[in-house]
């Protein structure tokens, strides 16, 4: 029997389709968590990921596998793992997969015969191309409706954002802990910015 992948490591239910008739709840103070709010966008984005990568019968986290291998031949499995935050069993689960189709192989590293160095097959490197032309047409269509203005400044927030760690932080805060906000006729309203243009 096949073993089971964790699923720290792939989205909630795959796909959960929306019901047209969906009440709209009040998100309350969710809707100003980015936590959340990029959570709900993830899902959203992931629900398209699979319809695009059904033909290539792969999961997202594969094909980002598959990326890395592209752009980093050599590269050990333990960088891939903590490059995508996957636990070690369940990456060599996915890059068994892979290897198992003829489209990733592990040879002996340089330097360090004990350590195997990972790359893509010639199948593999066509097949990566594939992927990510698909991929890159994915992200096109959900940027979509963004204005093009606004993209840039999208990507670098996003960026920062993947580069926060946060530490020494105690896991029992809660809300009522939190010092009390001040009135609000001591807040000072922030000068609207205008956007730079690219």
């Amino acid at each position: 029997m096949a073993k089971s992948i964790d699923k720290a490591d792939e989205p909630d239910g795959e796909k959960t389709p929306r019901r047209d008739n969906a009440r709209k709840l009040n998100l309350g103070p969710l809707s100003s968590f980015p936590g959340y709010m990029i959570r709900r966008i993830q899902l959203q984005i992931y629900g398209t990921l699979y319809d695009v990568l059904a033909p290539f019968s792969i999961r997202p986290t594969q094909a980002a596998i598959l990326i890395l291998l592209k752009y980093n031949p050599g590269v050990r499995s333990s960088d891939i793992a903590d490059t995508l935050g996957l636990k070690r069993p369940n990456f060599l689960l996915l890059l068994d997969e892979l290897s198992g189709r003829g489209l990733a192989e592990r040879r002996v590293g340089i330097g360090d015969r004990r350590a195997h160095a990972l790359h893509l097959t010639v199948a593999g490197m066509k097949f990566a191309v594939e992927v990510e032309i698909a991929l890159q047409r994915c992200e096109h269509q959900f940027l979509a409706a963004i204005d093009p203005d606004h993209i840039g400044i999208l990507e670098q927030m996003v960026k920062r954002l993947t580069l926060l760690r946060v530490e020494n932080q105690p896991t029992d805060r809660s809300v009522a802990s939190s010092p009390p906000a001040p009135p609000a006729s001591q807040l000072s309203v922030p000068r609207r910015r205008s956007l730079p243009k690219r």
